[in-house]
């Protein structure tokens, strides 16, 4: 967890007192951005309660950060994609983004299907999908949400 800490509390050494930094003044920056709100829930879901998050930033607190897990891509099979902790109650969408590698003339639909793996519709965990995606000619990139239930089983 990061937390503004003065230098007099914590004496970071030389190589890491740069990169706290740099990271530090980028969230603030992004605190301040026009799609802040916009990006965390397309990121974390729409429960993220974002403005309070925006108000610590903005006031250099990073002790609050949200919930991020990271993965390596070959365990969603190469997929650019989104992962969520699930929490303990409540509903959250993982949104999936599919993109094309090159914008297209023509309109483009990808059919698409959930598949239990570690997270099964069986013990509830998430809501099953299937549908079709389309892209617009000229568009790269959809939005494919996906809802995860919470629970207090493993």
């Amino acid at each position: 967890m990061l937390r503004n800490y003065h230098a007099s509390t914590v004496m970071l050494n030389a190589t890491w007192q740069p990169i706290l930094k740099y990271a530090l003044a980028k969230l603030r920056k992004f605190a301040r951005s026009a799609d802040f709100d916009a990006s965390l829930k397309q990121v974390f879901g729409v429960e993220i309660e974002s403005t309070e998050l925006k108000q610590a930033w903005l006031a250099g607190n990073f002790g609050t950060l949200p919930n991020l897990e990271i993965i390596a891509s070959s365990q969603i099979n190469n997929a650019r994609g989104a992962f969520a902790a699930e929490g303990n109650s409540g509903t959250k969408n993982a949104n999936f983004i599919l993109s094309l590698s090159n914008p297209s003339t023509q309109t483009i639909s990808v059919n698409y299907q959930t598949v239990d793996d570690d997270a099964t519709t069986a013990n509830n965990d998430y809501v099953a999908k299937t549908g079709t995606i389309t892209f617009t000619p000229g568009q790269t990139t959809q939005t494919l949400p996906i809802t995860i239930n919470g629970d207090t089983s493993w």
